[in-house]
């Protein structure tokens, strides 16, 4: 069973599919690069989604299913 990621752990873009909240799949087509790394600064478990921080985009929010990660 996989676990959320840790502070600090790199996860690899995959793209962003549709998602519910506009602004985070906005965040991930603009900012991001499929295929680039990552590094997490925040993790947040919802009740139907992870959100993530990455310190390379301090304050932006993306959700973890757009990401590989181990």
């Amino acid at each position: 069973m996989k676990q959320w990621p840790k502070v600090g752990s790199k996860v690899t873009f995959i793209g962003a599919q549709h998602f519910w909240f506009k602004n985070v799949t906005n965040y991930a087509n603009d900012l991001l690069q499929v295929g680039q790394e990552y590094t997490i600064s925040k993790v947040e478990p919802l009740s139907s989604w992870c959100k993530i921080y990455l310190e390379e985009f301090p304050g932006k929010v993306f959700s973890l299913s757009f990401f590989n990660y181990e």
